[in-house]
């Protein structure tokens, strides 16, 4: 089960983040900050994953107003990203090697 956290300062760490939440009482099995593909900057939110219902509750009620360096912490239950929207095609050239493929088998 995850939780999403969002407004998170962009100099904290990963490592730092379990700290906090420790030193808070709260366990969580990972945390995962998101960053930016190109810079692999921080992006300012993850995902903490829990192991129970219970435990997801708890690590909610728990940060809801809290503040990490003087930023008030979003938390939210996270929901799987939706699919994909565009559409796939085949390039002509890929149909017909994909054909001849077929033929040489």
């Amino acid at each position: 089960m995850r939780l999403y956290v969002g407004n998170l300062p962009f100099c904290v760490s990963e490592e730092e983040l379990q700290g906090w939440l420790a030193q808070a009482g709260l366990r969580v099995a990972e945390v995962q900050l998101i960053r930016d593909q190109k810079s692999g900057r921080p992006r300012g939110f993850g995902f903490l994953e829990v192991n129970s219902e219970r435990s997801l509750e708890e690590v909610r009620q728990a940060l809801r107003g809290r503040q990490l360096l003087g930023r008030q912490l979003v938390v939210n239950p996270a929901h799987p990203r939706p699919g994909p929207k565009r559409v796939h095609r085949r390039w002509p050239a890929q149909e017909s090697e994909r054909r001849l493929q077929k033929k040489a088998v």
